[in-house]
Formats: C-alpha cells, sequence, structure tokens
C-alpha cells in the first residue's frame, strides 16, 4: 500500500466526518453535546479511520481507480459509525473462522492422542477446551449464522472428542467439560450446555471412581445457568 494513497484516503474521510456534523446540523439535529472544537478533531480522525477501514479492510478496493476510491472514502467518513460497525463484525468473523479451524485441528489432534499418546493428551484436551470456550464467547456477536452454526458444530464435536478422553485424563477432561459447559450457557446454548450434561451423567454412571468429579462439574454448569443476571430462557431445561 503506497502512504501517498493512504493518506489521500484518510484526508478524504477525514472531510467526510465533518460532513457527517455539517449534514446533522442542517437537518436541525444537534449531533453532540459537546462544543464544536472538541468535536470538529475527533470528527476528522474518526472519518479518516473509517475511510481507511472501509476501503483497505472491508471492500479492499482498487486504490488505481483513485476517483471512486476518494468517493467512497468521503462516503465512509461521513457514514462513519456503520462502517466502523462493519469492520468490528469483519474482524471479529474472520478471528471466529480461523479459531474455528483451529478447534477442528485441535480436536482430531484430542482424538489421536486419546487413541495412543497418552502423555500429551492433557495438553491437548486443556486446548481444545480453551478454543472451544473463546469461540463460544463470539457466537452472540457473531451475525453470520453458517458461521454460528459451524462454531456450535465444531463445539459439539470438541465436547464428544474430550469425553472419549476421559478414561485417560479423567481430571483434564472433566475441567474441559465443566468450562465448556458454562460457557455454552452464558453464550445462551442451551442445547450444547444440556449435553455437556448429558455427558457427565453418563461418565457419572459409567465410571463410579469419577462420579463425584463428575457431579461437582455438572453443579458447576447449574450454578452459572441460574445467575440471575444472565438471560437464559432455556435454563428451566437443567
Amino acid at each position: 500500500m503506497q502512504w501517498k494513497v493512504f493518506a489521500q484516503v484518510f484526508g478524504a474521510g477525514a472531510i467526510g466526518g465533518l460532513a457527517s456534523w455539517c449534514v446533522q446540523l442542517l437537518i436541525g439535529v444537534s449531533p453532540y453535546s459537546r462544543p464544536a472544537y472538541v468535536i470538529l478533531p475527533l470528527l476528522i480522525v474518526v472519518g479518516g479511520i473509517a475511510a481507511a477501514l472501509g476501503v483497505f479492510l472491508i471492500a479492499n478496493s482498487d486504490t488505481t481507480q483513485l476517483k471512486h476510491t476518494l468517493a467512497f472514502a468521503v462516503a465512509c467518513g461521513i457514514f462513519w459509525q456503520p462502517v466502523i460497525q462493519s469492520a468490528r463484525s469483519f474482524v471479529v468473523q474472520t478471528s471466529t473462522a480461523s479459531q474455528t479451524a483451529s478447534l477442528q485441528t485441535a480436536n482430531s489432534e484430542v482424538g489421536k492422542a486419546a487413541s495412543s499418546d497418552v502423555g500429551n493428551l492433557p495438553s491437548k484436551v486443556a486446548m481444545a477446551s480453551k478454543l472451544t470456550t473463546d469461540l463460544l464467547s463470539k457466537v452472540p456477536a457473531t451475525a453470520d449464522s453458517d458461521l454460528k452454526a459451524g462454531v456450535v458444530a465444531e463445539s459439539t464435536r470438541s465436547v464428544d472428542q474430550i469425553v472419549a478422553a476421559t478414561p485417560k485424563a479423567p481430571e483434564e477432561s472433566l475441567t474441559a467439560l465443566q468450562a465448556i459447559g458454562e460457557a455454552a450457557v452464558k453464550s445462551n446454548q442451551t442445547e450444547l450446555a444440556n449435553r455437556v450434561l448429558y455427558k457427565l451423567e453418563a461418565i457419572s454412571t459409567q465410571n463410579p471412581q469419577l462420579a463425584e468429579r463428575a457431579k461437582v462439574a455438572s453443579s458447576g454448569i447449574m450454578t452459572v445457568a441460574r445467575q440471575p443476571a444472565q438471560d437464559l430462557h432455556g435454563a428451566q431445561k437443567f
């Protein structure tokens, strides 16, 4: 990226940011409560940033078409709020897609380690758990329904792989299942949380030595589900 082009885009966005203030004044709206000498420098910066995000990140514009690029940059500066929000969503979705791919790899590694290399299994279970809980925390902010479904599907696979690893890494697996169950509750993924609870109940029944620890994990998930601050309309299913 040429710095001259970047400067032109930023400048055009800054003009757009100032124009947004003028437009709101013209239509009789008092856009900001602070004085102009405070607002105008901020709009210059915000408009320029919005233009850079819109041109180089969201639209990935062909900057050789400079007139079109600068016109688009001015528009991004004028409508800086939705542009910045779109950029935020773009970054979140890109990061989520990347992490989902990483979780697919981690789940495969848990499956392989569970059937052979016991020594590395605890760390692989912990990694899969961390990736799963991180992804689940992003579900509420993920607008792409297909991406959201992919996250839930891979998280479900993670639960199943960790359950399969429980005989060889019981403490790590039960800790991971509790963490995933709690994350599922917090992200309002009731079906996934119920699946974790069902798996914990099955572990408790099939392996009496792990029954107490499995019950502790289930209790932890239930405690999160009953927090009044959480909007969990499906928590009654627990």
